[in-house]
């Protein structure tokens, strides 16, 4: 959108600014669940160190919300159908399980418990 030339022709701009629009509000839920995600590693590697009760049902919480968020996003993902959408949503997704995994392995590396995790 900022290359030299982008708002010469108009209709193709506004078309390319909706399309970009549309595609954020399938990949920022996405991205923000990965961030909480990576929180909650931090969380995890803290709950080892500490072993702190209230902090292990902290991160209970958060898990099991984040749990819940993966939910929704998934089945919000299944409800749209076919389109161009689902191969961002399907990265951002993918980038997310990855995550999990590496917080599962994290956990397991610190010796938190890593069940609340999954």
């Amino acid at each position: 959108m900022a290359s030299p030339g982008f708002w010469d022709r108009q209709e193709e701009a506004r078309r390319t600014i909706a399309r970009s629009k549309e595609l954020k509000t399938w990949t920022e839920p996405w991205t923000r669940l990965s961030g909480r995600v990576d929180d909650l590693l931090e969380m995890s590697a803290l709950l080892a160190d500490a072993g702190d009760d209230e902090l292990e049902s902290e991160v209970e919480r958060e898990a099991e919300q984040l749990d819940r968020e993966l939910e929704k996003l998934e089945f919000r993902n299944m409800l749209r159908g076919p389109d161009a959408h689902r191969a961002a949503a399907s990265l951002c997704q993918s980038a997310h399980r990855s995550c999990i995994r590496r917080s599962n392995a994290s956990a397991n590396r610190s010796g938190a418990d890593a069940s609340i995790l999954r």
